[in-house]
């Protein structure tokens, strides 16, 4: 349901609508209670309302979650889903720690789940993290997940034999784990793309300009990633 049918459907203006959509009006309870009647959320979002006055920090982060919810709802219900579990993780400070559990859960069943599987539920979860990060841009614990799962975005995506995509989120997962500031996952990032490189069938020259990058990245730093590189490189 597009925010203009949304309107229509609720009877409401299709600029006010928008206006609350970019956090440029507040939400008022009788609003709330039109959103939920309208897409027939049994109380949920007037909940959700209640929670973000009585809470005031991170609310605006709960309100968005709630409203990309409802956006992506139609087309694919995980993802409404998960928006209501990732914002009822924040109204409890729990976003952090999952991040971290996210990560480790796909870097244990990369090899057991199908590609096209990962890619899918990557995306859901990646769009999540954008979604948190445009609130928060400088959260370097939020800029280092989302660096070490475009990693694995890559590699889910070349296993699928969609190498120029992949070579586009090897791009993205330096940047974010580099914008993160954490050596460590600015080298795991460096390793796997070296790993891969000759998998994607990346020109030799390429990939160890990126190894020898990471070793001087490195200095000498003793950690996974540095072996990984190392062993890439060789």
């Amino acid at each position: 349901m597009s925010l203009r049918r949304f309107a229509e459907v609720a009877g409401i203006d299709f600029g006010y609508v928008g206006q609350i959509e970019r956090g440029e009006r507040r939400c008022s309870p009788e609003w709330a209670e039109i959103c939920d009647q309208t897409v027939g959320a049994e109380g949920e979002l007037m909940a959700a309302h209640r929670a973000e006055n009585a809470t005031g920090t991170g609310a605006e982060v709960r309100r968005r979650t709630v409203v990309m919810g409802l956006a992506l709802g139609a087309s694919s219900p995980a993802v409404a889903v998960e928006a209501l579990r990732h914002g009822l993780d924040s109204a409890i400070g729990a976003d952090l720690d999952e991040w971290q559990t996210i990560t480790e859960d796909y870097a244990r069943d990369f090899y057991t789940t199908p590609p096209a599987r990962l890619v899918e539920q990557l995306g859901l979860d990646l769009t999540m993290l954008q979604h948190m990060l445009s609130a928060d841009p400088a959260n370097r614990d939020l800029l280092r997940a989302a660096g070490q799962l475009a990693v694995i975005m890559a590699m889910a995506l070349a296993s699928t034999g969609q190498t120029t995509m992949a070579r586009r989120w090897w791009r993205t997962a330096r940047h974010k784990a580099d914008q993160s500031g954490d050596v460590d996952t600015r080298l795991w990032a460096r390793d796997w793309e070296t790993v891969n490189g000759t998998y994607e069938r990346r020109p030799i020259h390429e990939i160890i300009a990126l190894a020898d990058e990471a070793v001087a990245l490195a200095d000498g730093r003793p950690c996974r990633g540095t072996a990984g590189v190392l062993a890439g490189r060789a």
